[in-house]
């Protein structure tokens, strides 16, 4: 089974992660990091088969979502 981890880097600190069932929920939840934060992602990097994303903000602030085994 496939879990999808959520990495947040905000203010150059690394934010616990969380893990979710799907690529959706996570991206939803990365929403909800946007707008408590008040970041807009400025670029999408797509790595791995675009099995792992890199948003980033800006150079202080990063968001990754990953797929990874469980």
């Amino acid at each position: 089974m496939n879990l999808y981890k959520l990495e947040p880097i905000v203010n150059s600190k690394n934010l616990k992660p969380e893990f979710f069932l799907s690529r959706e929920k996570a991206e939803k939840e990365l929403e909800k990091l946007l707008n408590k934060y008040n970041l807009e992602v400025e670029e999408v990097v797509l790595k791995d088969n675009n099995h792992s994303q890199e948003f980033v903000c800006d150079f202080y602030n990063k968001f990754f979502i990953k797929r990874v085994e469980a």
